[in-house]
């Protein structure tokens, strides 16, 4: 993955660097805000979860999120990482119902974390 057009271009001595045959994907640059949909886009990945924030102001507090898949279900680990409460949306591709397994809860809509707060969503 090469994102921009000089990316690449050089060797670690500044030497150009022959760039023909490689299976390289282009990203056109820009800010992080945008960067994974650009990538999903770009390498053409399949990305059956998602998870967003709900009116978040800026500066847009970090949340880290990674998921896997568990037989039937899919498992998202979400945690806020800044210092404010935020909102997320969780939606997974194909699933009926999720569920906090942390607090046993249904997730009908957004879910509150505050500071350093984890969740773990199931959806089936």
């Amino acid at each position: 993955m090469a994102i921009g057009d000089g990316c690449l271009a050089a060797d670690e001595y500044n030497r150009p660097r022959d760039l023909a045959g490689l299976p390289l994907t282009k990203v056109e640059p820009g800010g992080s805000e945008d960067l994974a949909p650009r990538l999903r886009v770009g390498l053409k990945l399949d990305w059956p979860v998602q998870v967003a924030l709900v009116n978040a102001k800026p500066p847009t507090p970090f949340v880290g999120f990674r998921w896997a898949r568990d037989g039937r279900r899919w498992l998202v680990n979400v945690c806020n990482y800044s210092r404010q409460p935020v909102q997320v949306r969780v939606s997974c591709s194909g699933a009926r119902r999720l569920r906090n397994l942390f607090t046993a809860q249904p997730v009908t809509g957004a879910v509150a974390l505050q500071p350093m707060e984890p969740a773990l969503i199931e959806a089936r």
